[in-house]
C-alpha cells in the first residue's frame, strides 16, 4: 500500500513540475456562520443574531496557499485561527483538490474537496453545555476536535488587477453550519 501511495505522489509532483504552474496566497477574515438547524447549545453563542441565534459572527483570520498545476486543477491548504460562536479559541486546517472554472472578466469560481480538521477550546467548561457527541474531547480535556474526510469548499475570485483578487469562500459544513469568509488572494507566480 505504501508503494502505491509513493508512486501516486511521485507521479503527481513530476507532472506538476512539467506544467506552467501558478501559485497563490490569500488572507481571509473569519466571518459569518449560518447554523442550519436550531442547535441545542445556541444559548452559548456570544456573537449571534436573531431570536433563534442561527446567524453568528466569528472573528479571526485564515491564511491560504494554492498551487494551480493545470488551468483548471489545483491543490489548496487553508489554516484558520479564530473565535468561534461561543467566543472560544478555535481553528481549522484544510487540504483540498480543486477544480476551477474561468469566468473571463468576471474572475473564476472553484470547488474543492478534501479533508479538514476543526479544533476548539472545550465547551465543557460552560456549565450549560450539552454534549451531542459531534466533537471528540482531547485526552487532556482542553480541546474538542472533529476530522472530516469529505469536506468541501466553494470559492469565487473577482480580479482587482495586478494579480490581486477579491476572494470569498463558502464552507458548506452540512448538516451543521455554512461559513462565509471574505478576503483577498494574490498571484505569486505565473
Amino acid at each position: 500500500m505504501l508503494g502505491k501511495r509513493f508512486l501516486f505522489f511521485s507521479f503527481f509532483f513530476a507532472m506538476s513540475y512539467s506544467l506552467p504552474a501558478q501559485f497563490f496566497v490569500g488572507i481571509k477574515f473569519m466571518g459569518i456562520t449560518f447554523h442550519i438547524d436550531k442547535n441545542q447549545n445556541s444559548d452559548l453563542y456570544k456573537n449571534a443574531f436573531g431570536k433563534k441565534k442561527r446567524l453568528a459572527m466569528n472573528f479571526g483570520v485564515a491564511v491560504t496557499t494554492e498551487y494551480m498545476f493545470y488551468p483548471e486543477v489545483s491543490v489548496k491548504i487553508d489554516q484558520a485561527l479564530f473565535r468561534d460562536c461561543a467566543g472560544k479559541l478555535a481553528g481549522m486546517t484544510m487540504f483540498n483538490f480543486r477544480y476551477t472554472v474561468d469566468l473571463r472578466k468576471a474572475g473564476n469560481a472553484s470547488a474543492g474537496l478534501g479533508p479538514f480538521f476543526y479544533y476548539r477550546k472545550n465547551w465543557n467548561s460552560f456549565g450549560n453545555y450539552i454534549n451531542d457527541g459531534y466533537f471528540k474531547d482531547s485526552k487532556n480535556g482542553k480541546w474538542q476536535t472533529k476530522l472530516v474526510w469529505y469536506g468541501g469548499e466553494l470559492e469565487y475570485n473577482f480580479p482587482l488587477g495586478n494579480g490581486l483578487d477579491l476572494s470569498t469562500n463558502i464552507l458548506p459544513g452540512i448538516p451543521v453550519v455554512i461559513a462565509l469568509t471574505p478576503g483577498v488572494r494574490m498571484k505569486i507566480s505565473q
